[in-house]
């Protein structure tokens, strides 16, 4: 019940495993719980259930409990592979093995470290890719680079060869990335206009004397 998660917040922060905490659950008609723990910042002012927490890839979250909602509808299967689901992905990991070691191959790579570097996940070196660098050479190993001539090795580590050589396998998987992005940009623009007023929120604290200047509220106005 609510006590069981109230304790397991507390002991979390009382164990130094989360900073803070701002819990929901919620049905498909009613918040069932909600509630707040641990300071909000140095101040030592307290996280409230509307404190807002600046989380990187929040996205992750919410993908997740789609995700699983879908498993529970029977629509999607954890164990299948999400290539099932989206055949781009199929695509790009059939297509970027076999760029990756031709294109390292051009260059003098020996066909066996080519075709070992061109198995490598998808994920990690569409990673590396936005984050701007360059993990050839750290992947081919410097004996390989060794033998390598002067030229190739000038362009195997350059910044165009890599992005250049995946470009075309990721072109798919981005264009689909790029559209879903779109899309769910669009639903929440509607929905957004469909939910009727906004909510404007005002707080403040006691004055030095212990008077309540200003009692936090809540208005509704219309958009």
């Amino acid at each position: 019940g609510e006590t069981a998660i109230d304790e397991t917040l507390r002991t979390g922060i009382a164990k130094r495993k989360i900073p803070a905490a701002a819990a929901m659950v919620a049905s498909g008609r009613k918040t069932l719980y909600e509630g707040a723990f641990g300071l909000r910042d140095a101040s030592g002012a307290p996280v409230k259930t509307d404190a807002i927490f600046a989380i990187a890839s929040m996205t992750k979250a919410i993908t997740t409990v789609a995700a699983l909602q879908l498993v529970e509808q029977g629509k999607v299967k954890l164990e299948s592979p999400a290539s099932e689901y989206l055949p781009q992905l199929a695509r790009l990991a059939a297509s970027l093995p076999h760029t990756m070691a031709a294109g390292l191959q051009a260059h003098g790579v020996p066909a066996a470290t080519a075709h070992r570097v061109g198995q490598l996940p998808p994920v990690s070196i569409l990673f590396a890719a936005f984050l701007g660098y360059n993990p050839i050479q750290h992947l081919l190993g410097p004996h390989v680079l060794a033998s390598l001539s002067a030229t190739s090795q000038t362009v195997l580590t350059g910044r165009s060869f890599f992005p250049n050589l995946i470009s075309a396998p990721f072109r798919s998987g981005l264009h689909m990335a790029f559209a879903f992005s779109i899309l769910a940009c669009l639903i929440a623009a509607a929905a957004s206009l469909m939910r009727g007023g906004k909510y404007h929120h005002t707080e403040q604290g006691l004055a030095p004397d212990g008077e309540v200047r200003a009692q936090r509220r809540v208005r509704l106005t219309a958009p």
